[in-house]
């Protein structure tokens, strides 16, 4: 989960997620799913979409997902969340 910009990339922190993240689909044969929290969209919501989803681990990039992973994890102990 992380926001998304006018570009594909910020060159930073969500690059490097989604570099790992293919990286893991290749060498480990697992599978994932990208959610992006638009600019203007509840990152709490967004994340408690995807937990209930039954997505485990959820992976959030960006500091404006600090305090929703850690008020949902309390509430989904059997969910993973970075």
């Amino acid at each position: 989960i992380y926001v998304t910009g006018s570009l594909d990339s910020d060159r930073a922190f969500i690059e490097m997620a989604r570099a790992g993240a293919s990286l893991a689909k290749k060498e480990l044969d697992m599978s994932y799913e990208e959610f992006r929290l638009l600019e203007n969209e509840d990152p709490t919501r967004l994340i408690r979409r995807v937990a209930d989803e039954g997505f485990s681990p959820i992976i959030a990039v960006g500091y404006q997902n600090v305090v929703p992973v850690l008020t949902l994890a309390e509430r989904y102990p059997d969910t993973r969340f970075t």
